[in-house]
Order: C-alpha cells, then sequence, then structure tokens
C-alpha cells in the first residue's frame, strides 16, 4: 500500500493540525492523533466537528488512526457508490472491526456474508413485503399509542420532556410485538430492551477497545457477558414459544419458523433463528429511535415545517387513525424523516474490509484495508446538497431529487446490501411523527440544543428536550 503522511492531531476542540512537511498530492494524509487511542478522543468529544474538519482539511479520503486498527476514510458518493455496488464482491463484512459485532448478532443477515447471507436474505425478504406491512400496521399504531398515551400529562404540565429516552422505550415495545408477537408482556420487554442497550452501548466500545493492548483495563466485560447470556436464554426460550402448534401468529418471528419450517429443504437452525432474531431486534430498535428523536428535534427548530406537517396530517386523515394506505400521501412527513436522517444518520459510517488489492476513485488499496465511506460527509458534501446544513425536506421530492446519485443517501446502506427493513423503519417511523403531531404542538426548550455523541449509532448527548402543547383539534377514534 502506498505510504501515508502521519500527522498529528492532538488539538483541544477536536481541530486536525496541518499536514506535515513532506507531503505530495500524490499521498493521502493521515490523522493519527494520540499514542494508543489515535483520533478516539476527538471522536469522542465532538465527532461531527471533528470529521468535518478532517474533510475540509484532507479532502475526501484520508487516513485515521483508532487504537491499533487504521482506516481509509471515503466521503464522497462516487467512493460509496464504489464499496457498495460495484464492487462490492471486493469489499466485505470482515476484519477486527466486525468480530464484537459477530459475538452479539453471530452469522446473522447484518453481519453474514457470501452465499450464507443470500440464503438468508432470500428467506427474510417475504417478511417486508407491503402485505406483510399492512398486516403490521395495527399492531404498531397499537402499540405508539400506548406508549404516548403517558405523554398527555406532560402536555398538561410546564415540564419538557426528553424524547429521545420515550422513543428508545416506546420503539422497544414496538420491536418486541414486532418480532415477538403481541402476546409478549411489556415487563417482559422492558427487561429485555434494558440488556440489550447495555450490549448495544458495550458493542462500540469493543470495536475499539479490542485493538488496544491487552494490558489495558476494559470496564464491563464481566457484564457484558453475564448480559449476553441472559438476552440469549430470553431469545431462545421465546423462539421456543413460537414452535409450539398453539403459539399466537401475529409476530415475524412466527412467520419466519411457518414460513422456513414448511419447506424441509430450507429449515433454520435454532441458531440460525436465534441471530436472525437479534438481528431484526437491534435493527428495529436504537436507530429508529434516534432517527424519530432527531426528527422532533429539527421539526422544533424549523416550525414551518413543523406546521406543514401537520397541516398535511390533519387534511389526509381528518384525526383517524391511520391505516397502511395512508402513508404514501403522507410524503411530507416522509420526507421530514429523510432529511432528519441525512442530517443525523444514525449509521454515521459503513465499515468493509478488502479482499484483494483494488482501486477507489484512484486510491490503491490493499488487501486487508479497512475502509470506510463516512455517511455524514456524504449526506453533507457540497457537489451533492445545496446548502447541506441546512434542514430543508423538499429537497426529497422527485423534481429536486432527479439526477441524484442514489448513493448520497445512506442511512440504510447501498448496494446488494442495502438494509431489508427499511420500508418497516420508514413506515414506523412516519406512523409515530403522525400520531404524535394528531395529539400535540412540540416546542423547543430554550437553550437546550441537541448535540451528537457517538455511539454504535449517532444519538444525541443529553436527550432531546421539548414541550408538548395538547392539540384542541385532535380528535381520537
Amino acid at each position: 500500500m502506498m505510504s501515508a503522511i502521519s500527522t498529528e492531531t492532538g488539538i483541544p476542540g477536536g481541530g486536525c493540525s496541518p499536514l506535515g512537511e513532506g507531503s505530495s498530492s500524490a499521498a493521502h494524509p493521515e490523522v493519527r492523533g494520540w499514542p494508543i487511542v489515535g483520533v478516539l478522543p476527538m471522536l469522542l468529544r465532538d465527532p461531527i466537528k471533528f470529521l468535518f474538519r478532517c474533510q475540509q482539511q484532507y479532502g475526501d479520503a484520508y487516513y485515521i488512526r483508532v487504537g491499533s486498527q487504521r482506516f481509509l476514510i471515503l466521503c464522497h458518493p462516487r467512493h460509496a457508490e464504489y464499496v457498495f455496488a460495484r464492487g462490492h464482491r471486493v469489499f466485505r463484512k470482515k476484519g477486527s472491526l466486525w468480530k464484537p459485532l459477530r459475538h452479539y448478532l453471530g452469522n446473522g443477515l447484518l453481519v453474514s456474508d457470501g452465499d450464507f447471507w443470500l440464503r438468508q436474505r432470500r428467506l427474510m425478504q417475504p417478511l417486508f413485503s407491503s402485505t406483510r406491512l399492512n398486516d403490521l400496521t395495527e399492531l404498531m399504531v397499537t402499540t405508539i399509542d400506548e406508549g404516548l398515551s403517558s405523554w398527555d400529562k406532560a402536555a398538561e404540565s410546564t415540564t419538557p420532556i426528553d424524547v429521545e429516552k420515550e422513543f428508545g422505550e416506546i420503539t422497544m415495545q414496538v420491536s418486541a410485538r414486532v418480532m415477538f408477537g403481541a402476546g409478549m408482556p411489556s415487563e417482559q420487554t422492558a427487561r429485555l430492551g434494558s440488556d440489550v442497550s447495555y450490549i448495544i452501548d458495550h458493542m462500540v466500545r469493543s470495536m475499539v477497545t479490542d485493538s488496544f493492548p491487552r494490558w489495558l483495563p476494559r470496564p464491563g466485560r464481566v457484564r457484558y457477558h453475564e448480559t449476553l447470556k441472559r438476552v440469549r436464554r430470553e431469545i431462545s426460550s421465546l423462539i421456543e414459544q413460537c414452535r409450539q402448534p398453539d403459539a399466537q401468529s401475529g409476530g415475524m418471528l412466527y412467520d419466519l419458523i411457518r414460513g422456513v419450517d414448511g419447506d424441509p429443504g430450507d429449515q433454520m437452525t435454532p441458531d440460525e433463528l436465534y441471530d436472525e432474531a437479534m438481528n431484526l431486534f437491534l435493527g428495529g430498535y436504537q436507530t429508529t429511535a434516534f432517527a424519530l428523536a432527531w426528527t422532533v428535534h429539527f421539526l422544533t427548530l424549523y416550525p414551518e415545517w413543523h406546521g406543514r406537517l401537520q397541516q398535511e396530517v390533519d387534511v389526509v386523515l381528518a384525526g383517524r387513525t391511520p391505516v397502511f394506505e395512508d402513508l404514501p400521501k403522507l410524503s411530507s412527513t416522509r420526507m421530514a424523516i429523510q432529511e432528519a436522517m441525512r442530517l443525523r444518520s444514525p449509521a454515521w459510517w459503513i465499515p468493509r474490509q478488502a479482499e484483494v488489492d483494488e482501486a477507489i476513485d484512484g486510491i490503491a488499496v490493499a488487501a486487508g484495508t479497512t475502509v470506510a465511506p463516512l455517511v455524514h460527509a456524504i449526506h453533507h458534501h457540497q457537489d451533492v446538497w445545496e446548502n447541506p446544513s441546512e434542514f430543508d425536506p423538499a429537497r426529497f421530492t422527485s423534481e429536486r431529487s432527479e439526477g441524484r446519485s442514489k448513493f448520497a443517501w445512506l442511512p440504510f446502506g447501498a448496494g446488494p446490501r442495502r438494509c431489508v427493513g427499511e420500508r418497516l423503519s420508514i413506515a414506523e417511523a412516519q406512523l409515530f411523527i403522525v400520531r404524535i403531531l394528531q395529539r400535540f404542538d412540540l416546542e423547543a426548550v430554550p437553550g437546550k440544543v441537541a448535540r451528537p455523541r457517538l455511539r454504535t449509532t449517532l444519538g444525541p448527548v443529553d436527550g432531546v428536550h421539548v414541550f408538548l402543547r395538547p392539540r384542541t383539534a385532535y380528535t381520537s377514534e
């Protein structure tokens, strides 16, 4: 591999220092950071600011070090197109970065590869058909309404509510019922959700700390393994319940077992069912909660869009409960969610490892190199997005989207590995926003501006705090 230029970046505030002497346009710079930990302190302090400054200074391709791991950061949609589509057989989900994920997710759809992934994808695809999403809509709306019922008290008071925390709890209930059926008790869901949340938070630390020297302490490992064992027992028990002849239908796991088990040549083993259950559970929980929190955040900052969405909801639904067929008509609501996911995509990068020597946009990439299309940078690239820092959902109209690269918006990935649950996630988010705007006006809390924090996904540092005001125009069925 071509040698990269080493540059120290220990500047307080997350800045990037200038390139050292001897740099040339043919080489790509390396932002090395501190000894042992690399740029991790800057990423944890203010990831958006740090990565934005690096792109400003070094351009659309540069290297960083986190611990002993070295990554080629890629910031342009054409890079994403090559990694995720044209070169998807070269750039795979392999390497040390994926090891902690596989410890939790096994060999499920999110992390599997090759022929096994293709088989699992084919088996999972029918779970996300329009017919199945139509069937799940009533279940999702019922669960959302149960969760929002506690918001009425907050709306009558002068106390702001942390919607990030609330969304985390309600989306966990939605994910559990979508996965395991409506019969799963709320207490069991809350307990499982708490354990899964801890595992997710530990997972991102492990992705980094696994590359640190063994003599450095790794807090939380014992608790992580105990929690993981408890979750595995819980999920395995739920799978066995769904396998029983008298099991109640309604959840995806039930459909997956019945659909697969109906064909003796395509039966999943218990381990495969467990892995897919965990992948679906993870994919439908934290990312959706963060996307909703950021959407509400931006709606309070841009009241004209708040009003536009409420007007759309009132015209389309006239106070009634939404059904699946209503979602295409709620286009402004969908575009607001898309725009929030552009500005604060929960998936902030999507790493891959090169299987063989390759080149991306003229950049030599040696076999074994981890390349990381940086979703946040691509979502703010001025070659693609006009006024990229502004919240402007109208940029997703068909007229303004014409000619835009389909690799410029990547919350769900791209290419053959694009997330199988994208339609379900967007539908769930639409239903959430619709039910909230039918009931409440949302107002920003003065002095409380949500800032991003780097975890497994990109969430707010101290939550998203808003005032709720009851809508007099709201009518309930």
